[in-house]
C-alpha cells in the first residue's frame, strides 16, 4: 500500500540559475538572505515538502511558499527583493543622533538606559522608554551597566567604619541615585 501525504517539492531549475543560488547561498553573510537561498535549494533537491523545508528553516510553511513563488516568478532577485519597511522611521536613525551615541558609549557617558533615555530627551529631544534603547545599544555596538559607580566619600577614604556597615546593594543603588531604602537590612 502506497503511503500517502504531501508530495516531496521538486523545483526544476536550469543548470546556471542553480549554480548562482549556491554560490549566493555559500557567500551571503545576511542571514535572511542566506534562509531563503537554502528553502530554494532544499526545494531544488526534490528530497523534501513544504513542511520539512519550513522545519529546516525554522520559518512557517507559508512562507516558505511565498518565497518559492516569488523565486518562480522573480529567479534570485525576486526572492531576495525586500521592500522598505512600513511606518515613520525611528528618530534614532538619524546619522548624527547614532554617531553622538556611539561617541557616548565609548567615553562611558551613560551607565544606565534611563541616563541614555534622560540625555536623549534633552539634547535631542527624543522620547524614549530605557527598555527600548536595548535593541539600539545592540545595533550600535555599546553595552550599558559595568562596575556601579563609588560612593565619593569613599573615594576620598571618608567612610570608614560606615561604608562595611551598609550592604553592597545600598551603597550601588546610593551611588546610582537610586532607592536605597529598598535595600536596607537585606544580604
Amino acid at each position: 500500500m502506497k503511503k500517502m501525504g504531501r508530495p516531496k517539492l521538486k523545483m526544476v531549475v536550469d543548470a546556471k540559475q542553480a549554480g548562482e543560488v549556491r554560490r549566493l547561498f555559500r557567500a551571503s553573510e545576511d542571514p535572511k538572505r542566506k534562509e531563503r537561498l537554502q528553502a530554494v535549494l532544499l526545494a531544488m533537491s526534490g528530497s523534501h515538502t513544504h513542511d520539512q523545508i519550513a522545519g529546516i528553516v525554522g520559518r512557517a510553511r507559508s512562507l516558505i511558499q511565498i518565497w518559492l513563488d516569488r523565486f518562480e516568478a522573480g529567479g534570485i532577485e525576486g526572492l531576495l527583493a525586500r521592500g522598505k519597511a512600513p511606518g515613520k522611521p525611528s528618530e534614532l536613525q538619524r546619522p548624527a543622533v547614532q554617531k553622538q551615541m556611539v561617541a557616548g558609549l565609548r567615553e562611558g557617558r551613560w551607565l544606565t538606559a534611563p541616563q541614555l533615555a534622560a540625555w536623549l530627551q534633552k539634547k535631542h529631544g527624543i522620547r524614549r522608554k530605557p527598555q527600548s534603547l536595548y535593541y539600539w545599544l545592540g545595533k550600535l555596538g555599546g553595552k550599558l551597566g559595568g562596575a556601579a559607580p563609588v560612593p565619593r566619600q569613599k573615594e576620598r577614604g571618608g567612610c570608614e567604619g560606615v561604608c562595611g556597615a551598609f550592604p553592597r546593594q545600598a551603597l550601588r543603588a546610593f551611588a546610582s541615585g537610586g532607592p536605597a531604602g529598598t535595600y536596607l537590612g537585606r544580604r
